[in-house]
């Protein structure tokens, strides 16, 4: 995974975590350096702990799934794996879930947030009030798993030898 950090037309810093990697944005109006924004990660991520790197085995998978669903009380028509450039995973107006090959590599508590988050789409298919509160009704703790499975993705990119480099349009990209 790739680590980006870009600027943008925005107001406020946000953090992304994608299948393609982390990506910090941050306003156009500012003018940091690259060290100043990995100063704030580091203060941002100073407050949570580091996840258990557990993964998940395809069956251990399919057993959240199962799990979930019957929490939830839904039911899936199909449960399948896609490769997904942008999604951790979607699920269809036929409530078929569909989930990026790549879940897999993640650690289980990140797994579990995918899951449940689909999983709750096959009874609230939008975002907004409702699906929020449900969310937080069945998994008080998802904003927290998802800043540590971000926190862990950044520790990997400080911890090894990358090339970190600024490209053209003003962001810096790691390969």
């Amino acid at each position: 995974m790739n680590l980006k950090i870009k600027n943008k037309n925005r107001q406020s810093i946000s953090l992304c975590l994608t299948p393609k990697g982390l990506s910090l944005f941050y306003p156009s109006a500012a003018n940091y350096f690259y060290g100043e924004l990995t100063e704030m990660l580091e203060e941002y991520f100073s407050k949570y702990e580091y996840l258990e790197e557990t993964r998940v085995t395809k069956g251990e998978f399919y057993e959240i799934v199962d799990l979930w669903t019957k929490k939830i009380n839904v039911e899936p028509n199909r449960v399948q794996f896609r490769n997904m450039t942008y999604k951790w995973a979607s699920c269809s107006p036929s409530k078929n879930l569909t989930f990026n090959t790549t879940i897999l590599e993640l650690p289980k508590e990140f797994v579990e947030y995918v899951v449940c988050h689909e999983s709750l789409h096959l009874k609230v298919p939008y975002h907004g009030a409702l699906f929020d509160s449900l969310m937080l009704v069945y998994m008080p703790d998802w904003e927290e798993r998802v800043i540590r499975t971000m926190k862990n993705i950044y520790r990997q990119h400080k911890f090894r030898k990358i090339n970190i480099f600024k490209t053209k349009n003003d962001e810096w990209v790691s390969k």
